[in-house]
């Protein structure tokens, strides 16, 4: 998914104009007019009630997702609620708006207008109520169903369930809206896609809070690998921190590298490998530095004491594979980074071959008397 683009308090996405321009290619361009006030009414319903029951800055997503943007923050469940519900009703008095210019306009265009406004708002009042778990009414019962079933995942798959079943109802009772409803399905859909991962994340945090380490990485080894970058680190950096509680090595490094190289948990998980004496940690580390290095990572996001512990765990490495010259650099380099215990250093055997070098000396003479005036 494309990032949102901010614009004052406003946070454009790409598929509030997607939809609007669909339709105007698909049909009409007044109605793909009409179709995007309605979605921009639904929107600002959501927005004034935040604000409101909130007290929060405003901000206006244009979206066409559900009004889950704006409960993110909100942890009482009746103003989430409120401003969640709030969206259609702000679509529905658009509809109302649509059809008071139909009974009282002055002329045949002004009523055609009209008449696409009150479709139009009406197509996304009820979309946005149907059950689906990803929009508006479909959000506030998954949630109510989450705290029945104890499973995000559960309320997740019900919801889609009574989803698909509204969609039958509606198009058995006017079969002339099929249309509509397919394509609108497929937008629920493709939202879902989308949330898929962040719901996974949900269950796999509980069986997380439960010690329940096997469920939270089958969980986090079944995300696909196509939802947002947000949504899937936090899973895998929770799938790797049960891998090491498991002390999965194998999973540890499949986990590790699907993170950035200069993530604290991938750090800590090089660290971790080399303390096993898994030649993976050797890679992690030096994809790690090479970041620093090669300017892929900015300075504020260098975490100087993780990388100080990985590069002597890589120095210690490097050391018992007979590479002296670069265990001797890396050595130095971790103390750049602000690794300080001089008697562990001492301590380490196999810095043996090590400790007639003048690097060497340098190193544990600038820890023991500090660094020269």
């Amino acid at each position: 998914m494309l990032e949102d683009l901010a614009i004052g308090p406003i946070r454009l996405r790409i598929d509030f104009l997607l939809i609007p321009a669909g339709v105007a290619l698909a049909t009409q361009v007044p109605l793909g007019v009409a179709f995007f006030l309605a979605i921009l009414v639904h929107e600002l319903g959501h927005a004034i009630a935040r604000r409101v029951v909130t007290g929060a800055p405003f901000v206006l997503y244009l979206q066409v997702g559900g009004g889950g943007s704006y409960v993110r923050d909100v942890t009482d469940a009746r103003r989430q609620n409120l401003v969640l519900v709030a969206g259609p009703v702000a679509s529905l008095l658009a509809a109302l708006i649509g059809h008071v210019v139909v009974k009282t306009a002055a002329s045949t265009e002004l009523a055609w207008w009209g008449a696409s406004l009150r479709f139009a708002a009406l197509v996304w009042t009820v979309f946005q109520a149907l059950p689906f778990p990803t929009l508006d009414v479909g959000l506030m019962l998954r949630r109510w169903l989450m705290k029945k079933t104890e499973s995000a995942t559960l309320a997740w798959r019900i919801g889609w369930l009574l989803g698909f079943t509204a969609v039958v109802l509606v198009v058995t009772i006017d079969f002339s809206l099929i249309a509509w409803a397919l394509w609108l399905t497929l937008v629920a859909v493709l939202l879902g896609r989308a949330q898929a991962t962040y719901v996974r994340h949900v269950d796999a945090f509980a069986a997380w809070e439960r010690r329940d380490y096997k469920t939270v990485l089958a969980m986090v080894e079944k995300a696909p690998e196509r939802t947002r970058r947000d949504d899937l680190l936090p899973l895998v950096e929770l799938g790797l921190a049960a891998a090491l509680e498991l002390e999965d090595d194998k999973r540890v490094e499949t986990l590790a590298a699907k993170l950035p190289s200069h993530h604290p948990s991938a750090l800590g998980a090089g660290e971790w490998l080399l303390r096993r004496g898994r030649p993976y940690g050797a890679k992690l580390a030096e994809h790690a530095l090479e970041a620093i290095d090669h300017e892929r990572v900015k300075p504020h996001e260098v975490d100087r004491e993780r990388y100080a512990d990985l590069t002597f765990r890589f120095a210690i490495h490097e050391a018992s594979e007979g590479r002296h010259d670069s265990a001797l650099g890396l050595l130095e380099r971790a103390v750049e980074f602000g690794f300080d215990d001089v008697d562990r250093i001492e301590a380490e055997g196999s810095f043996g071959a090590l400790k007639t070098r003048s690097r060497y000396l340098a190193v544990v003479a600038r820890l023991t008397d500090g660094p020269p005036p």
